[in-house]
This record gives C-alpha cells, sequence and structure tokens, in this order.
C-alpha cells in the first residue's frame, strides 16, 4: 500500500473507508476469506472503487544458509475487476536477501529493506501490466 501511495499514480481508498462500507453491505468472509461479490460490488459502489487490490504473504523470514542468516520474502498479489468479479492481474514475487556476513553481491540483508524492494517491483508491474 505504501509504494501505491508512493507512485501516487493511482486513485486509492483507504482500506478503513472499503471495510466500513463492507460492513455496511453486510458483507462478511467466509473461513477462507472469500466474500460473496455481490455485497463486494454494492460495498465498491458505496465508496468509488473500480478494482480491489488484495495479497497474502507467502513467505517472510530470516532463513540459515549455510552459517549466515539471509532474509527471505514471498507474497501474492492480484487485482479483481469489481464490475465482474474477475481477476484482471496477478502477480508473485519470492526473493532473497544476503546475508548479514559481508559478501560480494547486492541484496538487502534486512526484512525490511528486502521488503521494500519486493513491493516496489510488484506495484512497478502492476503499472505496466494492468494499465
Amino acid at each position: 500500500l505504501t509504494e501505491l501511495v508512493i507512485g501516487g499514480d493511482l486513485p486509492l481508498i483507504e482500506d478503513g473507508d472499503f471495510r466500513n462500507a463492507l460492513d455496511r453491505a453486510g458483507a462478511t468472509g467466509d473461513v477462507q476469506g472469500q466474500y460473496d461479490i455481490e455485497k463486494v460490488k454494492k460495498a465498491a459502489a458505496a465508496v468509488g472503487a473500480t478494482a480491489i487490490i488484495r495479497g497474502s504473504v507467502t513467505d517472510y523470514q530470516m532463513q540459515r544458509f549455510g552459517s549466515n542468516d539471509a532474509p527471505v520474502v514471498g507474497f501474492d498479489v492480484e487485482m479483481l475487476d469489481v464490475a465482474t468479479g474477475t481477476t484482471v492481474w496477478r502477480g508473485s514475487i519470492t526473493r532473497r536477501g544476503k546475508s548479514r556476513v559481508p559478501v560480494v553481491g547486492g541484496g538487502s540483508s534486512t526484512l525490511g529493506a528486502l521488503t521494500q524492494e519486493c513491493c516496489r517491483e510488484v506495484v512497478s508491474r502492476l503499472e505496466k501490466e494492468a494499465f
């Protein structure tokens, strides 16, 4: 979300505003986090949203590689067209950063820095591929 805001190219609706609209529409997620598409459409119309971007973290850890630890980050993202309820764009990323021990080569050595790099890359792909 931060990278989408920084880019400033897409009009964004605050998550809290959309969640309130979902509540007003009577939309509650099932055990798998899925919502009734008609209720989502109603909530989206109430706040003027035409698409929903959602995602899930698949990997976020410091992982041992030999005698060193390195960050590993992975997540999946998709954009849904509210009018049709279909997925119009999907992206996935998994990256391993560098260990804290100085070695030749680039890469982030913290989870935070690696997460930011991955988010920037996925937002860039979204902007190029979905629009």
